[in-house]
């Protein structure tokens, strides 16, 4: 974590718990390039096409190039890395996370293009397109409302669901929601307190734990 008393927040017994559950089946440790002042911020830092093993990050301060392609390397996913545009107050990525500015579903890709940079847009749009994506834009308003900070999940009868919150799905227009509602049922939880005080959304409050 870039944020030093967050790493203290390690546990160990957790992961062996999960082990025991089944949940993981290698642990990549990135701990070591912290001391090279190199992190990589768990989910939020990747989204992941898991199909098409295509790992997506925006890099960062809490998003580190070496970090990202070791992950990559050793869980088997190609990295896809670009950039976001600079903030004119901070001097740093508009993006601290890559799922401020993109999120993945099975058929379809909210993409925050204004966000992104733009020699690097044109790759990030052909490689979803490639692996059969259609992009449904969003505003960077929009994004700061969570609207990619979202996550398509299936049920246990197998129906697609899209689970952004009520913000998120506030900020999006009937088009866009249309398009989102040809392949999955939308959820939109009120977890605006959450939002508020973390600065995270949906997406950021699922592990992604998966035993396929």
């Amino acid at each position: 974590m870039y944020a030093a008393n967050r790493r203290d927040e390690i546990r160990y017994d957790i992961i062996e718990s999960l082990k025991d559950k089944g949940f993981v089946r290698e642990h990549i440790s990135l701990e070591k390039f912290a001391d090279d002042q190199k992190y990589l911020e768990g989910s939020g830092c990747i989204v992941m096409d898991r199909e098409h093993k295509i790992a997506y990050c925006a890099e960062s301060q809490r998003a580190h190039k070496d970090v990202f392609e070791y992950f990559c390397k050793k869980s088997g996913f190609k990295p896809l890395l670009f950039r976001t545009v600079i903030d004119s107050k901070t001097n740093q990525p508009i993006a601290y996370h890559t799922d401020i500015v993109l999120s993945v579903a099975e058929t379809f890709a909210l993409v925050c293009k204004e966000a992104i940079h733009k020699e690097d847009i044109g790759n990030l749009e052909k490689i979803l397109q490639e692996t059969g994506k259609k992009i449904i834009y969003v505003t960077y308003d929009q994004a700061k409302n969570f609207a990619t900070n979202s996550i398509q999940l299936k049920s246990q009868d197998e129906k697609r669901l899209f689970v952004v919150s009520k913000n998120g799905y506030n900020s999006l227009n009937q088009e866009q929601i249309q398009k989102i509602e040809k392949t999955s049922v939308i959820l939109s939880p009120d977890i605006s307190t959450i939002e508020f005080i973390s600065g995270g959304s949906a997406r950021s409050m699922n592990g992604e734990l998966f035993k396929k």
